[in-house]
């Protein structure tokens, strides 16, 4: 899925069981609408996101207490065309798309903000907490660190393939070139009918495996779906998948002999 600026997203759990120590706002369950503001201008694989909030009352409260404090306000309430929302700016924070579940949508829609003037004010005043955030608010600082770090470790097997289910690395055909998918994660067709998962785009993919028989190495063709064109709920990936392990190579020669399996639009 490719992030679309502007746009509204729903976030996953895992995001906040991992990172949260009850700072953020409660995702409500992967409910709450997260507004994707940009790429973070070190890192394009960090995104920074502002959570929505239709307790608007509560808002108007909590600005009225930072007014007379003479603070900066951190909220943003949208107009009168949008008057069940606001934007809590000042609990802005930062994300990768692997925390990303799927896009918020009306009336099948993605929902876009796309109103120049209510862009131009939500990012000023979030660049000005965002600059802030970071140079004094360790919990931001904390996340936004351990995302990169996350992040250096998947790129030192991005060019591996894993089963999920076993959480073992696939041996492919060196010369064999990986289809480009978001995930590195492949499931076999069979093992797709086995769990009745749903296929949301694309047809099986033939990887040629380096597998062993009678203690020797040979080449299998198999057919998988890469994760991303299924329906998978986070409630099967809690109990069916698991840690990436990283098996050891296969140093034999090749046989020559092969087998074959039979194998969210918002605007004025």
């Amino acid at each position: 899925m490719k992030l679309k600026e502007n746009g509204i997203y729903l976030l996953n759990d895992e995001f906040f069981k991992k990172y949260d120590n009850n700072t953020l706002m409660d995702n409500k369950n992967s409910s709450r609408p997260h507004y994707y503001v940009c790429k973070d201008k070190y890192n394009n694989d960090i995104f920074w996101v502002i959570p929505l909030t239709s307790k608007i009352e509560n808002v108007r409260k909590k600005i009225e207490k930072y007014e007379l404090l003479g603070k900066e306000n951190p909220f943003y309430i949208l107009d009168k065309n949008y008057k069940k929302s606001a934007f809590n700016v000042g609990g802005s924070f930062p994300i990768t798309q692997k925390y990303i579940l799927r896009e918020f949508k009306r009336n099948g829609k993605h929902v876009i903000i796309k109103n120049k003037e209510l862009l131009e004010k939500i990012n000023k005043k979030f660049n000005y907490i965002k600059n802030k955030n970071m140079k004094y608010n360790e919990f931001i600082k904390n996340i936004y660190d351990k995302l990169n770090i996350e992040l250096k470790l998947e790129k030192n097997v991005e060019n591996k393939i894993y089963n999920p289910l076993t959480g073992n690395e696939l041996k492919v055909k060196p010369e064999y070139k990986i289809p480009n998918y978001n995930s590195n994660q492949w499931l076999t067709k069979e093992d797709t009918k086995k769990h009745n998962l749903p296929i949301k785009n694309g047809t099986s993919t033939t990887i040629p495996l380096i597998i062993e028989k009678n203690g020797k190495p040979i080449i299998k063709e198999i057919e998988f779906y890469n994760v991303d064109q299924l329906e998978i709920s986070q409630n099967f990936k809690k109990n069916y998948f698991l840690e990436i392990n990283t098996a050891p190579k296969i140093e034999k020669k090749i046989e020559k002999n092969q087998e074959k399996s039979k194998g969210i639009e918002i605007s004025r």
